[in-house]
């Protein structure tokens, strides 16, 4: 008789099993997107608070905080949708640095995530890659971290075209809600929304009437799918009027900000017929200062495009982006530093996509005795030839200048010689990474750079006009008069000229007794007075007073090659920021001069 045993399953395999299954997401792609969100959150909320207050971003948190108090409805609104974000954030956190800049914190962390919803266009590679790269990207980190709707605007319009073309593509619901949402937030975050209205929709009209077969296709479909499918076309409506009213309206507790965001689109015009003495090419020289990669290589996606892949409709849409854009902003003479953002984001996504062909392409052919010592002499030449021109920059010998010349000469060779060995596929590989990887360590440093130490320097024409440490040192100094005179750091009364400027008044909304006027007279008797060092002086002669340094301005001149290679490379230049000065009046006491005159006898 046969025995026949049972073999038992060992229990490891089934809790193997289900560990497996519970860890199926974890793929590599979601663990790099994780990485990516932990960075751009690091980058973003370190020491948010420590960088002060613009007047720019005074004057949107001033109102936010003033509504909340209840002291009525806002005059003066830039941006609905921060005006929005400031009040709840406000009303949960109270009211300080951090708090405001909680929502362009959001909106930046939005702008990094949202290239999740392009990779059909991108290919997975180029999505993590877009990402990553504006993640870093100094001007997207920078305005990330400042009270402007700049941000929001390029969030929303980076939800505006992966919702449009996922839609076109599929035309799935979500896509188009997605759209329809990023759509209200750009509206009502800033004038730059109509940028994104008249990119958008000039673009669908072009390619519905004279794009490929193809694209007439896709739109003709989605239109008819639009036309048949009511109920998604009114909730998509819907989510675009409802959004923009609930946010324009701060979920309808502050209804002149409906009328607020309507002004929005006369604002955008009035940017076409004045001019607040910004240069024509302020935002071709921030692209080169800060975003040199996206430049070299977005503009190399719009070649590759006109080039080899003139039937991708996401890639005609990049550059009619940029295109329409650089007219736009070429044109209005009334330009903020924010705008750069519309220019960034497309030349971004492209620069990702590239990059992303060459990681996907390198993946199966890269030859670390081929590429790989390619790179390392590339980066060699490169850093060599930094060291060299930074010297001259400093010592103005021009030996160092001669000799960083001889070194990418050295490197053009190599590049020749390389071309002939390996042939045109590898060179272009090669030299594309090669390319990336030098570019990326310029913008990283860049970003760190204008973010963390030079946040507050002048120099840096990202910056535009920042406050001063003699901004603090001014409080510093009121603290201890009050102190003085009341016992409480901040109890004693204070009559404030309303042209010191809404920084001043952004600090000094926590103390209790203080009165702003709009013309200073020689009737204030306040033991304390802030008057602009501009104006001659009206207080009486009873008062004492000391000006202290509260903003700097700074324009590039005309300057030597070696200055302006030191001011490109360092931030230093011979010329000295223009300041603007406020004056602190203290009172002196008729007992305190007493006092002071017997201990001199």
């Amino acid at each position: 008789m046969t025995t026949i045993e049972a073999k038992r399953a060992p229990i490891i395999s089934t809790t193997t099993s289900r560990a497996d299954r519970r860890f199926s997401w974890l793929t590599v792609e979601v663990a790099l997107w994780m990485a990516i969100v932990i960075v751009a959150v690091g980058l973003r909320a370190y020491n948010l608070g420590w960088r002060l207050m613009q007047d720019s971003e005074a004057v949107q948190a001033l109102s936010a905080w003033h509504f909340l108090q209840g002291e009525g409805a806002a005059a003066t609104v830039n941006s609905p949708f921060l005006f929005t974000l400031n009040f709840f954030a406000f009303a949960l956190f109270g009211g300080s640095e951090v708090a405001a800049r909680l929502g362009p914190v959001l909106c930046g962390l939005a702008l990094v995530i949202l290239p999740v919803s392009l990779r059909r266009q991108l290919g997975r590679t180029g999505a993590l890659v877009a990402g990553a790269l504006l993640a870093l990207s100094p001007t997207a980190l920078f305005f990330s971290r400042f009270v402007d709707g700049g941000i929001a605007v390029a969030a929303g319009a980076l939800a505006v075209a992966g919702g449009l073309f996922n839609y076109l593509e599929e035309r799935r619901p979500g896509h188009l809600y997605l759209a329809a949402a990023g759509l209200s937030v750009a509206l009502t975050a800033g004038p730059g929304g109509y940028t994104v209205l008249l990119v958008t929709g000039s673009f669908v009209l072009l390619a519905a009437f004279w794009g490929t077969s193809l694209w007439r296709e896709r739109i003709r479909a989605a239109w008819q799918a639009l036309r048949q499918d009511g109920a998604v076309t009114g909730t998509a409506v819907v989510i675009l009027a409802g959004g923009f009213v609930l946010l324009s309206t701060t979920f309808l507790l502050h209804f002149p900000g409906l009328g607020q965001a309507a002004d929005l689109l006369p604002a955008w015009l009035r940017a076409f017929v004045t001019a607040d003495g910004t240069p024509w090419y302020f935002h071709l020289q921030l692209l080169s200062l800060y975003e040199p990669l996206a430049l070299v290589l977005g503009l190399g996606g719009v070649g590759y495009f006109l080039v080899a892949r003139r039937s991708d409709m996401f890639l005609a849409f990049l550059t009619w982006w940029i295109a329409l854009a650089l007219v736009i902003y070429l044109l209005a003479g009334g330009r903020t530093a924010s705008d750069v953002l519309l220019l960034v984001l497309p030349l971004t996504l492209l620069a990702a996509a590239a990059i992303g062909r060459l990681l996907d392409s390198s993946r199966q052919e890269f030859a670390w005795d081929r590429e790989g010592l390619f790179l390392a002499v590339a980066g060699g030449v490169a850093v060599y030839s930094h060291l060299e021109w930074a010297a001259y920059a400093i010592t103005q010998k021009y030996d160092f200048f001669v000799l960083g010349l001889l070194a990418l000469a050295l490197m053009v060779v190599l590049t020749l010689l390389y071309f002939f060995w390996f042939g045109p596929a590898q060179t272009l590989r090669a030299g594309g990474l090669a390319l990336a990887m030098i570019l990326a360590v310029t913008v990283v440093a860049a970003g760190l750079h204008v973010t963390f130490p030079r946040s507050e320097d002048p120099r840096e024409p990202l910056v535009g006009t920042p406050s001063t440490t003699g901004l603090r040192d001014l409080f510093k100094t009121m603290e201890r008069a009050s102190l003085f005179e009341t016992g409480d750091p901040r109890g004693v009364e204070v009559t404030v000229d309303r042209a010191v400027g809404p920084v001043l008044l952004w600090y000094l909304r926590d103390w209790p007794a203080v009165h702003v006027v709009d013309r200073l007279d020689p009737s204030v008797v306040s033991p304390v007075v802030l008057s602009p060092a501009e104006d001659a002086p009206v207080v009486g002669e009873q008062y004492a007073g000391q000006d202290f340094i509260v903003q700097e301005t700074w324009r590039l001149g005309n300057v030597s090659a070696v200055e302006g290679l030191r001011w490109i490379m360092f931030r230093h230049a011979a010329s000295r920021p223009e300041a603007r000065r406020v004056v602190l009046w203290v009172i002196a006491r008729p007992e305190e001069t007493e006092a002071s005159s017997g201990d001199m006898e």
